[in-house]
């Protein structure tokens, strides 16, 4: 412990540090919530079972139903139309403003960026 203390006060472990509070973080508030929400993917919940601790384990059920039912071919296929769309409107539209500012202020590649 006095080795872990002497290295921070010298400065050589803070990086370390900081890098090890940044991903505890990360896995605190992004890892346990998406593992939490695969486990309980596979199991039978209901709104009304929400505060049960363990449930009836399904299997692939749930994905199966889901995948059975027609309506999600339409929201599939939608939610892949829209997302191709947003991402090439959103890249085009960002490359012509980007060439339109470049050309127009070419000394202040600043004002164009910030833009």
């Amino acid at each position: 412990m006095t080795r872990l203390a002497r290295s921070l006060r010298d400065g050589i472990g803070f990086d370390t540090l900081l890098i090890a509070i940044a991903l505890s973080y990360l896995f605190a508030f992004a890892g346990l919530p998406l593992l939490y929400n695969i486990i309980i993917s596979f199991q039978e919940v209901d709104m009304f079972a929400l505060n049960k601790l363990f449930h009836e384990f399904v299997g692939w059920g749930n994905y199966v139903a889901v995948f059975q039912d027609p309506l999600a071919q339409t929201v599939l296929y939608n939610t892949a139309v829209f997302t191709f769309a947003s991402v090439f409107f959103q890249f085009t539209i960002g490359f012509a403003l980007a060439l339109f500012f470049n050309q127009k202020f070419p000394e202040q590649p600043g004002f164009a960026a910030c833009f």
